[in-house]
């Protein structure tokens, strides 16, 4: 597979951006499967419902400090 640019500038972005892809969305690039791209874009933290936040605090508990 193969892209045509005009612009050899264009050309080079291009190819420096698929070039840092991991090599599942490079696969599926080639193999023309271009809806299955955004999903192999997702950072391995963000998949499954993960995230990198903690949960916030509950309310009712409280804290005391002693003296």
């Amino acid at each position: 597979m193969y892209e045509h640019y005009n612009r050899i500038d264009t050309a080079f972005y291009r190819e420096k951006q698929v070039q840092g892809w991991s090599r599942a969305k490079k696969e599926a690039l080639m193999r023309g499967k271009l809806e299955t791209l955004p999903g192999l874009s997702m950072a391995y933290r963000d998949k499954d419902g993960a995230s990198t936040t903690s949960a916030p605090a509950d309310s009712n508990k409280t804290t005391t400090s002693e003296p």
